[in-house]
């Protein structure tokens, strides 16, 4: 899907909406978002597409309670945000997902106050703040743990990696020393950490989704060093703990755009026969 100004929305414009899959797709030249589940109430799932040269990744503006899963999906190249949080959405669960992009790896500087979201075995890399966040969730949580966060930033007072509530941080360490329960397990990336993860110049130069490629490479520091998310991770561990990010080490990337449902269906969801979540 390309060229569309949200390439895949689930945005309803009569009644409720809920229990809807986003699965699979292959979605390139955005003028906004690649993906939008705007609207939406509960039991939605964004999961196993890729996500290139976009101005918003997966926008929630708003979930409406959910859950809403965020899962498994290749970003790259977004303009704004990879996960747009505008509005107040709550509900979220955002796991392992690998996004790149120009600017901020991940960040909300608005005046919403989104909140109930949790973040677990992602990988977010930018060139500006790993993260920044100048709000945080009053009466509800943002429960960020064992994430991968990397910028190409030296890290320090300079050049900090973190912005969180407002509070500048230089580098994981000083996040993890000075704040209560955010990334107590999370760990510092980098570039080199994926097989092919190079910025283009600026978000506006066009990157084919074929020239990258966001898989873990050998040796990375995250593989293996994800947290066990029953029934939604279990199912992809080759060896040892889950592998941080979008893809687990060893595994051949999943196939995006048209496919035949049959074999979909026949191999598990995947054409080399693995499932997303274990049969019941």
């Amino acid at each position: 899907m390309s060229d569309f100004g949200d390439c895949v929305s689930l945005q309803p414009l009569t009644g409720r909406s809920f229990g809807n899959d986003v699965f699979g797709n292959d979605v390139t030249r955005c003028v906004d978002d690649g993906i939008e589940i705007d609207y939406n109430e509960a039991n939605v799932r964004v999961w196993r597409n890729r996500v290139y040269n976009t101005r918003m990744g997966v926008s929630v503006q708003p979930v409406r309670g959910g859950p809403a899963y965020i899962l498994r999906n290749e970003l790259f190249n977004q303009e704004n945000k990879p996960l747009k949080v505008h509005n107040g959405p709550a509900g979220l669960v955002v796991a392992h997902n690998t996004s790149v992009k120009v600017g901020n790896g991940m960040h909300d500087t608005s005046s919403s106050i989104w909140q109930n979201a949790w973040f677990r075995n992602n990988v977010f890399l930018g060139d500006r703040y790993a993260f920044e966040f100048l709000t945080v969730a009053t009466g509800g949580f943002r429960d960020f743990d064992y994430g991968a966060w990397g910028s190409s930033r030296d890290g320090t007072s300079a050049e900090p990696w973190f912005k969180w509530d407002d509070v500048r941080y230089d580098d994981l360490a000083d996040l993890q020393a000075n704040t209560i329960g955010v990334e107590d397990h999370g760990l510092a990336a980098s570039f080199s950490d994926l097989v092919h993860a190079a910025l283009p110049g600026s978000w506006d130069v066009e990157v084919a989704p074929t020239n990258r490629d966001l898989r873990l490479a050998d040796g990375a520091p995250e593989i293996d060093a994800g947290a066990a998310l029953a029934n939604l991770n279990d199912a992809f561990s080759l060896v040892g703990a889950p592998d941080m990010g979008a893809f687990e080490h060893g595994q051949s990337p999943p196939a995006y755009g048209p496919r035949d449902p049959a074999q979909i269906f026949a191999d598990g969801f995947e054409s080399g026969g693995t499932s997303l979540w274990s049969a019941p």
